[in-house]
């Protein structure tokens, strides 16, 4: 598992920080196409890292594993976010985004900026006030 795991990882790393220049030369603005893949192929190679650490967890201690598994859902998620939003756009053209509004939001038009810090406050928000009664 662990040499599959690592061939993984190389082939995650080459691609990430290789293919985007030859994948941009599809593009008629080359320079913005390259910097834009460049930005989904981290995304990508972010939750992958993510998802990696949240299966390398151990199951016990429960606590160290709920905590982690928090954590790396969130993290994979945003990660992931990012590659979905970039590719939503599109690699030919410029994002335009407003102040305090991330490219989902450009994407989408709804506000999930922060949308997932404010869900993960929320549920620790409601796991406090549990505990306290």
């Amino acid at each position: 598992m662990i040499r599959g795991l690592a061939s993984l990882l190389l082939v995650l790393v080459v691609v990430t920080h290789y293919a985007y220049e030859p994948l941009a030369g599809f593009y008629a603005n080359q320079r913005h196409a390259a910097q834009a893949i460049f930005y989904a192929l981290r995304g990508v190679e972010g939750a992958v890292l993510y998802l990696v650490v949240w299966s390398l967890t151990p199951f016990r201690p429960l606590s160290v594993r709920l905590a982690v598994s928090t954590v790396c859902a969130w993290g994979a998620l945003e990660e992931a976010q990012t590659a979905v939003c970039m590719a939503a756009n599109g690699f030919g053209g410029k994002v335009a985004t407003a102040p305090y509004a991330g490219l989902c939001d450009a994407v989408t038009g709804l506000p999930i900026y922060m949308g997932t810090l404010l869900l993960v406050l929320l549920l620790f928000a409601l796991q406090y006030t549990n505990d306290k009664k």
